[in-house]
């Protein structure tokens, strides 16, 4: 696995590639390179195509001393902010730490499916009378929670010395934050889990937090008001629905990270896609070119995996249908009958107008990042034959 770090950008080669690459970097020509490479292997190496490679993936830093520019934005490393945060937080993902969100996992699960007051039902999301209300409030306190799952992440990397990156993505209609951490590719096996399952371990932290205050209040020992303890509630069920989340490995979450890094396999989602369009249409040079070179481990499991990918589209599917659809409707229901029952000059008014468009953001935004990536791909420049 060679790439660069600071962009987060890797390919998997055979070991003569590293042959060339070092002979590369001691200053050889791809003439002198070839020849190398040709003692190395017992047989004739294609430098020259494996150089136009490396320079079409911006992986070289200059040609006969000029300096080749790289494309794609660089992963982030904090500077000394990040090196503070890495230090300060480094005890947190220590060999004792782990084991304690063991053991509050375990113990929230018990918790939350022994005892039938604590489990999360849907009616807890309107906390309040007024159920767009409800909405928007969650959304304003759970987006700072999803920023810091991202953050941990980030963090984690930043421990190991490595830069990553946080973005606004999407999962089909989904709303996201990822981490960019294609960067942990520079690290042994072993020492990726921990940014990789940082996120989880701060939601189980949160949720045991959550857990503990409505555990004082069940025996007694706290009497909050009711709005706050149905809020409690509420941000339960939504930590609930963020850890199962990670579960849905055919979306990409941190858990298929995981998989995939214990399974040893490498890009196991496109090379499943890819098997699976192989039996529906044609694809194309370039596709059964990038088919051909995958990891054999990612062929494999391709046999398999491929189908849970269409078990997950269908599942995504009959959820949209099922319960995103009709919420969204019903939002906008709810959005419409406050706007027209109430005297614009009225704070009814204003709240529901405020809290409807605070309220739908989550469902906007996937669509306007996948009207940014149809357009990006429109702009590409096409391969040629």
């Amino acid at each position: 696995m060679v790439g660069d770090v600071a962009r987060g950008e890797f390919i998997s080669v055979p070991g003569i590639a590293v042959v060339v690459i070092n002979a590369l970097k001691d200053g050889l020509t791809v003439a002198a390179a070839t020849d190398h490479a040709r003692d190395s292997a017992g047989t004739d190496v294609d430098v020259a195509d494996f150089v136009e490679t490396l320079c079409d993936l911006g992986f070289v830093a200059s040609i006969d001393g000029v300096p080749v520019q790289s494309d794609g934005a660089q992963l982030s490393d904090g500077g000394r902010l990040g090196a503070v945060a890495a230090r300060l937080a480094r005890p947190f993902f220590s060999a004792p730490a782990w084991i304690a969100y063991g053991l509050l996992f375990a113990g929230s699960l018990v918790l939350l499916t022994a005892v039938a007051w604590f489990r999360p039902r849907y009616g807890q999301v309107f906390f309040l009378p007024n159920p767009v209300l409800s909405l928007a409030l969650l959304v304003i306190i759970t987006t700072p929670l999803g920023i810091v799952h991202e953050l941990a992440h980030w963090v984690g990397a930043r421990i190991e010395g490595l830069p990553a990156r946080i973005t606004v993505s999407r999962r089909y209609y989904l709303l996201v934050l990822q981490t960019d951490l294609s960067a942990l590719w520079a690290l042994p096996r072993r020492r990726r889990f921990g940014p990789l399952l940082a996120g989880i371990a701060v939601d189980t932290v949160i949720i045991t937090a959550l857990l503990c205050g409505r555990a004082a209040q069940y025996l007694g020992w706290w009497h909050p008001p009711l709005t706050l303890g149905s809020l409690l509630a509420a941000l339960i069920l939504t930590q609930v629905v963020s850890i199962s989340f990670e579960f849905v490995v055919f979306l990409r979450t941190d858990l298929y990270a995981v998989l995939i890094t214990g399974l040893g396999y490498i890009n196991l989602t496109r090379v499943s896609r890819l098997a699976m369009a192989r039996r529906y249409r044609r694809l194309t040079a370039a596709e059964e070119r990038e088919l051909a070179a995958s990891d054999p481990r990612d062929i494999a499991a391709s046999r398999w995996y491929m189908w849970v990918q269409v078990a997950g589209a269908g599942l995504a599917a009959f959820y949209f249908a099922v319960f995103f659809a009709p919420a969204i409707i019903q939002l906008v229901r709810w959005v419409a009958t406050g706007l027209a029952t109430s005297p614009p000059a009225s704070l009814r008014f204003w709240e529901t107008l405020v809290s409807g468009c605070i309220a739908v953001v989550p469902a906007v935004i996937p669509l306007m990042v996948y009207l940014r990536e149809r357009r990006r791909r429109s702009r590409a420049p096409q391969p040629t034959t």
